[in-house]
Protein backbone atom coordinates (compact mmCIF):
# COMPACT_ATOMS: atom_id res chain seq x y z
CA UNK A 1 0.00 0.00 0.00
CA UNK A 2 1.26 3.51 -0.75
CA UNK A 3 1.16 4.54 2.90
CA UNK A 4 3.49 1.63 3.79
CA UNK A 5 5.95 2.74 1.11
CA UNK A 6 5.82 6.28 2.48
CA UNK A 7 6.45 4.95 5.98
CA UNK A 8 9.45 2.93 4.75
CA UNK A 9 10.92 5.99 3.05
CA UNK A 10 10.34 8.13 6.14
CA UNK A 11 11.96 5.57 8.45
CA UNK A 12 14.97 5.07 6.18
CA UNK A 13 15.78 8.79 6.18
CA UNK A 14 17.38 8.48 9.63
CA UNK A 15 21.01 7.66 10.23
CA UNK A 16 19.95 5.65 13.31
CA UNK A 17 19.78 2.04 12.15
CA UNK A 18 18.22 0.93 15.44
CA UNK A 19 15.32 3.29 14.75
CA UNK A 20 14.32 1.28 11.68
CA UNK A 21 12.64 -1.35 13.87
CA UNK A 22 13.78 -4.23 11.67
CA UNK A 23 13.09 -6.90 14.26
CA UNK A 24 10.38 -9.47 13.73
CA UNK A 25 8.06 -8.12 16.44
CA UNK A 26 7.41 -4.96 14.43
CA UNK A 27 3.94 -4.48 12.99
CA UNK A 28 5.50 -3.72 9.60
CA UNK A 29 5.43 -6.54 7.08
CA UNK A 30 8.75 -8.14 6.20
CA UNK A 31 8.72 -6.70 2.68
CA UNK A 32 8.36 -3.17 4.05
CA UNK A 33 11.12 -3.79 6.60
CA UNK A 34 13.40 -5.15 3.87
CA UNK A 35 12.67 -2.14 1.65
CA UNK A 36 13.41 0.14 4.60
CA UNK A 37 16.73 -1.65 5.15
CA UNK A 38 17.64 -1.24 1.47
CA UNK A 39 16.77 2.45 1.42
CA UNK A 40 18.68 3.01 4.65
CA UNK A 41 21.72 1.28 3.17
CA UNK A 42 21.55 3.47 0.07
CA UNK A 43 21.22 6.70 2.03
CA UNK A 44 23.79 5.87 4.72
CA UNK A 45 26.34 3.83 2.83
CA UNK A 46 29.94 4.27 3.81
CA UNK A 47 31.48 1.22 2.22
CA UNK A 48 29.80 -1.93 0.92
CA UNK A 49 30.97 -4.41 3.56
CA UNK A 50 30.49 -2.22 6.64
CA UNK A 51 27.04 -1.02 5.59
CA UNK A 52 25.80 -4.50 4.68
CA UNK A 53 27.09 -5.99 7.93
CA UNK A 54 25.42 -3.16 9.88
CA UNK A 55 22.06 -4.02 8.28
CA UNK A 56 22.48 -7.73 9.02
CA UNK A 57 23.48 -7.07 12.63
CA UNK A 58 20.36 -4.93 13.11
CA UNK A 59 18.39 -8.17 13.33
CA UNK A 60 14.98 -9.14 12.12
CA UNK A 61 14.73 -11.11 8.87
CA UNK A 62 18.47 -10.81 8.32
CA UNK A 63 18.69 -12.84 5.12
CA UNK A 64 15.96 -10.81 3.40
CA UNK A 65 17.18 -7.47 4.74
CA UNK A 66 20.74 -8.37 3.78
CA UNK A 67 19.73 -9.49 0.29
CA UNK A 68 17.86 -6.25 -0.42
CA UNK A 69 20.56 -4.04 1.10
CA UNK A 70 23.26 -6.00 -0.74
CA UNK A 71 21.46 -5.59 -4.06
CA UNK A 72 21.04 -1.85 -3.49
CA UNK A 73 24.66 -1.42 -2.43
CA UNK A 74 25.82 -3.47 -5.41
CA UNK A 75 23.84 -1.22 -7.73
CA UNK A 76 25.25 1.87 -6.02
CA UNK A 77 28.92 0.86 -5.84
CA UNK A 78 29.29 -1.86 -8.47
CA UNK A 79 30.61 -5.40 -8.23
CA UNK A 80 34.13 -4.20 -7.51
CA UNK A 81 32.97 -3.06 -4.05
CA UNK A 82 32.12 -6.62 -2.98
CA UNK A 83 35.00 -7.95 -0.87
CA UNK A 84 37.11 -10.34 -2.92
CA UNK A 85 37.26 -12.83 -0.04
CA UNK A 86 33.46 -13.11 -0.19
CA UNK A 87 33.50 -13.83 -3.91
CA UNK A 88 36.27 -16.42 -3.56
CA UNK A 89 34.09 -18.46 -1.17
CA UNK A 90 31.19 -18.74 -3.62
CA UNK A 91 30.78 -22.13 -5.26
CA UNK A 92 31.33 -21.68 -9.01
CA UNK A 93 32.04 -17.95 -8.71
CA UNK A 94 33.30 -17.88 -12.30
CA UNK A 95 30.10 -19.50 -13.55
CA UNK A 96 27.99 -17.01 -11.61
CA UNK A 97 29.96 -14.11 -13.06
CA UNK A 98 29.51 -15.51 -16.58
CA UNK A 99 25.76 -15.83 -15.97
CA UNK A 100 25.57 -12.27 -14.64
CA UNK A 101 27.46 -11.02 -17.70
CA UNK A 102 25.03 -12.85 -20.04
CA UNK A 103 22.04 -11.41 -18.19
CA UNK A 104 23.50 -7.92 -18.44
CA UNK A 105 24.17 -8.37 -22.15
CA UNK A 106 20.59 -9.57 -22.68
CA UNK A 107 19.22 -6.58 -20.76
CA UNK A 108 21.22 -4.19 -22.92
CA UNK A 109 20.09 -5.81 -26.20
Amino acid sequence: APEEVGEAVRRSATSDLAGLDLDESSSMGYTVRAMTAGLWAFLNAGEFETTLLDVIRAGGDTDTNGAVAGAVLGAKFGASAIPRRWIERLPDADGLKALADRLLDAARA
